[in-house]
């Protein structure tokens, strides 16, 4: 925390204990005002070191984190040093360095003469790599969303559509489909998965277009992929929505929890 901020004992565990939960279950959910955009932890860097690393282990889902850290595995490998993790945790960690590196880096040129240009190098590359964790599913940032130029807001669009991995409580389609399994299952359900998808996002995009017309495509698109991949991150719309408008999104949220093939298998 800065130094202008005075809590207690009691108030500093409060803290770190529901934004532990909240961070590692990909919630979004912030008791700060603003959400780590607020002034008194936007540039505590240690801070958003600590919540990028909790971001990163609720990512790469369940299984792979009892891969690498339960003493059961630590102790096969020790006396076995050529045991290998399993694929999926090798997937998982091999996406998710790709995707926040890559996504950084643009974050970074996105952004070097706007929000970080009174920042030194190490403190801007801890928050370029903090808000593109963040947009993989936590739904945590620390720079307002709606300044980012349109390319960004592309980049961020597409890390929410890849989302995180399996078995992990954010969203998207899931880092596993880089697996060449997944890939010969994808063919079977794929036609399905892909027309489910593109109704829903359709008539969402299509209901909103009606609803709300004074937002722009691009930040109509954002909400709805933002809602359907569980994100939590908002253009920063969704409380001028109309009625009709929230209840679409809450519709894209729920069945981006329950997920299209599940709801295509009930409906």
């Amino acid at each position: 925390w800065n130094g202008d901020i005075t809590f207690t004992t009691s108030q500093k565990l409060h803290y770190a204990f529901f934004h532990g939960v909240s961070v590692f279950c990909h919630s979004g959910f912030s008791n700060l005002e603003g959400n780590f955009s607020n002034p008194h932890v936007s540039h505590s860097y240690l801070l958003l070191l600590a919540v990028t690393g909790v971001i990163v282990l609720g990512s790469i889902g369940y299984a792979a984190t009892f891969d690498l850290i339960s003493i059961k595995r630590l102790r096969e490998r020790m006396l076995n040093p050529k045991k290998n993790w399993t694929l999926q945790t090798r997937i998982a960690l091999y996406a998710t360095l790709i995707l926040i590196t890559c996504g950084s880096i643009c974050w970074f040129l996105a952004e070097q003469n706007d929000a970080l240009k009174d920042q030194k190098l190490i403190e801007a590359a801890f928050t370029s790599i903090f808000n593109i964790a963040g947009a993989r599913g936590a739904g945590f940032y620390s720079v307002n969303i709606g300044s980012f130029s349109p390319w960004l807001i592309n980049i961020y669009m597409l890390l929410m559509i890849i989302g995180v991995s399996a078995s992990s409580p954010g969203g998207g389609i899931k880092t596993s489909f880089l697996s060449p399994n997944c890939w010969r299952i994808f063919r079977y359900i794929g036609n399905a998965f892909t027309l489910g998808a593109i109704i829903v996002f359709g008539l969402s995009y299509f209901i909103l277009q009606i609803t709300d017309p004074i937002h722009s495509t691009r930040e109509i698109v954002f909400e709805i992929i933002s809602a359907s991949t569980n994100t939590g991150l908002s253009y920063g719309i969704t409380a001028t929505l109309s009625l009709t408008g929230k209840y679409v999104i809450m519709g894209d949220m729920i069945l981006g929890r329950i997920g299209i093939p599940v709801t295509l298998y009930l409906f």
